[in-house]
């Protein structure tokens, strides 16, 4: 743990302004993401399940959106996933947006690919049920 902790702390001396605010970003969304899995209580929730899919609230990106901010947008816009089964390929957008220089479009396209994906799952669990 200390090494990643040395890696980290000099990949920050490094960066500007811009590129550090968006580390702070995105490690409180993961922060938060942790926080709200550790208060997950364990239960059953068929009982509590909808009918039917929720549907996906239609909120617009703004212009010259940045990556963390997609992912809050797209967290608001696919309130009813679970945000665990998306978390791991969620970071590794950023980190491949941040660290490896995949474009902030892309980035962002790769991101709604990934909620989208997961819509569609959670949508084909109300087939499987029948």
């Amino acid at each position: 743990m200390k090494s990643n902790i040395e890696e980290i702390r000099i990949i920050l001396e490094q960066l500007n302004h811009t590129h550090l605010h968006s580390i702070l970003l995105f490690a409180r969304f993961l922060l938060n993401q942790q926080q709200n899995i550790s208060s997950d209580t364990v239960n059953d929730n068929r009982n509590n399940k909808p009918v039917q899919p929720e549907s996906i609230k239609d909120i617009h990106p703004p212009k010259d959106e940045k990556v963390v901010a997609a992912i809050k947008r797209l967290s608001a816009s696919y309130y009813m996933l679970d945000k665990k089964k998306i978390l791991d390929k969620a970071a590794k957008i950023v980190s491949d947006h941040m660290l490896n220089g995949k474009s902030r479009e892309d980035a962002i396209d790769e991101m709604e690919d990934l909620f989208a994906k997961h819509y569609d799952l959670y949508c084909q669990s109300y087939l499987n049920d029948d």
